[in-house]
């Protein structure tokens, strides 16, 4: 009988091989021949690793590699479960630390990865969730340094003592602020760790976070708490945040903690540097911190609108309504006049109505688009339901609960629920964390700032009324404006005027168009431009296909952008609140966003935030 033999290299002392002969598919013989093949097997996945671990002897299982690893290390890192369970049942060693330079356990290892299905049997077999390498990191620390969200949630629920520092004395938290990991600072915050508590060199986590210039974890710690933490804590070098800022070269960081003093603790040229300088006044229209609410957009549009009421209230209507209309160069018609109703006639009374129309209902679209609520969520809303779908989440990691995937009544299932760490809540199909407002926005748009908020479930139809009336306004008074230049002769200023708002024009059409086709197909401007996100937007059979389980037609789909119900009676929100406050079957909660840790890597990509991944 023909065989394949993999190598020959014979371990320790020994001279004499020993054989593990494993039958393939096709009758083909595998021989094993010493540890080192079998390591060689695992790390790489060939071969039939479960027969290959029942026929080779126990001291092979209980060995270690030529790093000073064991095979529960491996299989702790590859995140196979059974495969794990397979060698613990064989005698491999549990909770050993390798004999390398680092002295990590197993646990580690999985936490490194993420690898919640071995973590949790780790626990179950009796691996200690406190477990030391050589530099005194926990698993929880390596989870939290390798931004592992769902791995720091389920320890800590496990038990795993957060408190526990290494041998810097630094935490998980400051590990976390150190290394820019937004969800998992937001995420221990919410469990209960401190955010002001000193390491070995008395830094906070707001230093650690500004020593690197993580501004995101700066923002958090001191504007989206309710209870900011301390501005200027100074370590034992008397150094605060803002000096370890400047002396790594953050600038834009410094500048953010310096402008967060309150104004009785600013000097009087504190106050001038940062409200009334020219420099201040470009940041301020820049959006500061946050590129993405730059001002200056809004303050265009406000001007544009105030421009063309000065030119129709100035320029048009006295002309048109006091003095005769001559045709120019015209030299027979230099002493004909033109009677009244003559000049109505050219510029008809019924489109100054629709003009000043056009322009109040623009007005009006406009300010409640820029006011009003765009649909946040928090953890108040729907009674809280969302808060408490958020920490009953984190208790079925520690029992590796998942929910069936059949009898979905909502849209198509897809792998994972999305939580927001920075709002601490479950979030909903279709809703996202906004950057600029630091909430998350039910039925999330984008963030526009030329109405200077976010465009969500309610005030979606506004910004599309504002696009709408906006252009024809505009679009109206170039007509005006091309018959005052025909009788009255050229004006420069009003010829700059036309091009400035002709540019305009052109903007408004494009987004009518755009949105008018968003709202026939039932879509936000996100999930169009982010599409492969999402996996509830492709086919369940075929993930390579487009799917949109919300296009219902025209008119409902014109009826739910438009006219939303409130949100404790969305569908989308109150599947959840029924399932925390009822319990039915929780199948729906299969129906939720994208992706976990590789959705948040994603997001870090495009900068965009915290979100954790479901059960393995």
């Amino acid at each position: 009988m023909k065989h394949k033999v993999i190598g020959k290299v014979v371990s320790g002392n020994s001279k004499v091989a020993t054989n593990v002969t494993v039958f393939g598919e096709k009758n083909e013989e595998e021989k094993i021949e010493n540890v080192n093949e079998l390591f060689r097997i695992i790390k790489s996945g060939d071969g039939k690793i479960a027969e290959i671990i029942k026929k080779v002897p126990k001291n092979w299982i209980e060995s270690r590699d030529e790093g000073g690893h064991t095979l529960t290390h491996w299989l702790a890192k590859r995140g196979d479960v059974h495969l794990l369970e397979l060698v613990i049942d064989h005698g491999a060693p549990i909770d050993e630390a390798s004999s390398d330079d680092v002295g990590m356990h197993p646990l580690h290892w999985a936490c490194t990865e993420g690898r919640l299905g071995c973590a949790r049997l780790l626990a179950k077999r009796g691996a200690d969730l406190d477990a030391r390498d050589l530099q005194g990191c926990t698993p929880l620390i390596i989870a939290s340094q390798w931004g592992q969200a769902d791995m720091v949630a389920f320890l800590i629920k496990m038990g795993a003592t957060a408190q526990i520092l290494d041998k810097n004395k630094d935490s998980a938290l400051h590990w976390a602020s150190y290394k820019g990991n937004l969800e998992i600072v937001g995420l221990l915050h919410h469990l209960g760790l401190p955010l002001d508590e000193p390491d070995a060199y008395g830094q906070t986590p707001l230093h650690l976070a500004a020593l690197c210039g993580n501004l995101n974890v700066c923002e958090y710690l001191l504007l989206d708490l309710r209870f900011p933490v301390p501005l200027e804590p100074l370590d034992k070098n008397k150094k605060s945040p803002k000096d370890l800022a400047l002396e790594k070269g953050h600038k834009k960081l410094a500048y953010f903690l310096d402008a967060q003093r309150p104004l009785c603790q600013q000097s009087l040229w504190t106050f001038i540097k940062h409200r009334l300088t020219f420099k201040a006044c470009i940041y301020w229209l820049l959006g500061e911190s946050n590129p993405d609410g730059m001002r200056w957009p809004l303050l265009i549009m406000i001007f544009n609108k105030l421009l063309a009421h000065f030119f129709y209230f100035f320029y048009f209507l006295p002309f048109f309504y006091e003095t005769p209309l001559l045709p120019i160069n015209t030299e027979q018609n230099l002493n004909i006049s033109v009677n009244e109703s003559q000049k109505r006639r050219l510029v008809p009374a019924i489109l100054h109505a629709m003009n000043f129309l056009t322009q109040s209902l623009a007005w009006i679209c406009f300010i409640c688009a820029w006011q009003l609520d765009p649909g946040t969520l928090d953890k108040n809303s729907v009674h809280g339901a969302l808060r408490r779908a958020y920490d009953k989440y984190f208790d079925r990691l520690v029992t590796g609960e998942m929910p069936p995937n059949k009898k979905v009544n909502a849209p198509p299932p897809v792998k994972n629920i999305v939580l927001c760490h920075s709002c601490h809540i479950q979030r909903p199909l279709r809703a996202k964390h906004c950057r600029v407002r630091r909430k998350c926005v039910m039925a999330f748009d984008h963030y526009c700032p030329y109405v200077g908020n976010a465009v969500g479930l309610y005030n979606y139809r506004f910004f599309y009324g504002y696009c709408l009336f906006f252009t024809l306004s505009a679009l109206q008074w170039q007509y005006v404006a091309t018959i005052y230049l025909y009788y009255h002769g050229t004006d420069y200023s009003l010829l700059s005027a036309m091009g400035w708002v002709a540019l305009f024009i052109l903007f408004g059409l494009a987004m009518v168009i755009y949105h008018t086709q968003l709202v026939y197909n039932n879509l936000t401007t996100n999930e169009h431009l982010n599409v492969h996100r999402y996996d509830y937007l492709h086919d369940p059979n075929n993930p390579l296909k487009f799917f949109n389980p919300y296009d219902k037609g025209f008119c409902s789909n014109l009826i739910d952008r438009f006219f939303p119900p409130a949100l404790e009676q969305h569908p989308l929100i109150h599947q959840i609140s029924a399932y925390i406050d009822d319990t039915p079957d929780p199948s729906f909660l299969l129906a939720s966003a994208p992706s976990s840790s590789n959705y948040l890597n994603k997001k870090k990509e495009d900068d965009d935030p915290s979100s954790l991944p479901l059960l393995p």
